[in-house]
């Protein structure tokens, strides 16, 4: 019997241990977790927010460590342990320089209690200094500044669908409504998000269908935006199209036409800067197996233009291509202009023949 009643009161015992353990247990709780800070100027500087612990256990809370998810904002905590049914406070301070627009941050902490880890939240929008705006958005577009003035496309195969962004900044204390009024076929443009708020970041996205363009090589055009109230403007672009032949076979890349010119630089000589426009002539031959069909001939020179008979090329046979100069239309102390050849040539698509001359 004796026995019998000494493991009951060593099991007492045991749990009497395990109920004090638990009611010695470290806790915290966190009344508040995000703030917001509404729209501030840049130029008033970093701004600072307290977020209360308290201690809800019986035994000493310590906070840890207490770390930001951006080098723009900084928690400070107190080292010293928190008694029971004390409260401390994180204190995190956001620096705005030089980041104009809406942010979101995130400040984490550890603590030796029973759920160590914890996150506090802080959000809010920066109107930018003047001086920032201009550097990081020098593009004006009225109250829309962008990050630049034209959008840059670059290269889109004729069986691709593209995507670009470009950033800009609602700088004034309205919203704003971007929409475009007048685009390309080959071109959509969405602005994101539809409505710039006073002081935000936004951006203008830009889907290229290449299967659209009618065009090869360099194409250089302008969409028309309309911004609320009442601005309209024009944003240039260009944008690089190329024919796509990643689907032939080697058996058919084999047989494919070649084009083959009959130099790399036509010499124009001596010509009179104030005088008549100059012609000169080049050949193009088709040195393949299948027809020579010629996508394009061009020049991006005001000042040069291109003229070809024809599109087509047999195999075997060639073509005059004839390139003027008009002097009056050049800068610069030399004749240096680019003819850009483009065909239907897998392994050689692109060719480019040099303008060369002097002035006098």
């Amino acid at each position: 019997m004796s026995q019998f009643f000494m493991k009951r009161n060593i099991l007492s015992i045991i749990a009497l241990g395990a109920s004090l353990a638990a009611m010695a247990e470290v806790t915290a709780s966190y009344p508040v977790t995000t703030y917001n800070f509404g729209a501030f100027s840049e130029e008033s500087g970093p701004v600072s927010c307290k977020f209360p612990v308290i201690n809800t256990g019986t035994e000493p809370l310590s906070i840890l460590s207490a770390r930001a998810t951006c080098g723009c904002t900084q928690p400070s905590y107190p080292r010293e342990a928190i008694a029971p049914g004390d409260t401390a406070y994180i204190d995190v301070t956001y620096d705005p320089q030089y980041r104009p627009g809406r942010f979101h941050k995130q400040v984490y902490i550890e603590t030796n209690a029973a759920v160590p880890k914890a996150r506090f939240d802080i959000e809010g929008v920066v109107i930018g200094a003047p001086r920032t705006i201009s550097q990081r958005y020098p593009a004006d577009f009225g109250n829309l500044k962008m990050e630049h003035p034209a959008m840059m496309l670059g290269d889109v195969l004729t069986s691709e669908f593209k995507t670009a962004y470009f950033n800009g900044y609602n700088q004034s204390a309205d919203s704003l409504v971007i929409k475009a009024e007048r685009t390309p076929d080959y071109l959509q443009i969405m602005p994101s998000p539809e409505i710039a708020l006073p002081g935000e970041q936004m951006a203008i996205v830009v889907f290229i269908d290449g299967n659209k363009c009618k065009e090869y090589g360099l194409i250089e055009d302008s969409v028309k935006i309309s911004i609320t109230p009442g601005e309209r403007y024009t944003i240039p672009f260009t944008l690089i199209v190329n024919e796509d032949f990643s689907k032939l076979t080697p058996e058919q890349v084999e047989k494919a036409a070649v084009a083959t010119l009959s130099g790399e630089s036509v010499d124009f000589g001596t010509v009179a800067r104030n005088g008549a426009p100059v012609t000169r002539t080049f050949t193009l031959k088709n040195t393949g197996k299948e027809t020579l069909e010629v996508r394009r001939i061009y020049s991006a020179d005001p000042g040069v233009t291109v003229a070809y008979p024809d599109r087509k090329i047999k195999s075997g046979q060639q073509m005059e291509i004839t390139a003027t100069v008009d002097p009056s239309q050049q800068k610069g102390g030399i004749l240096n202009s680019k003819v850009m050849v483009i065909c239907n040539d897998p392994m050689h698509p692109t060719q480019t023949v040099r303008l060369v001359g002097e002035w006098k």
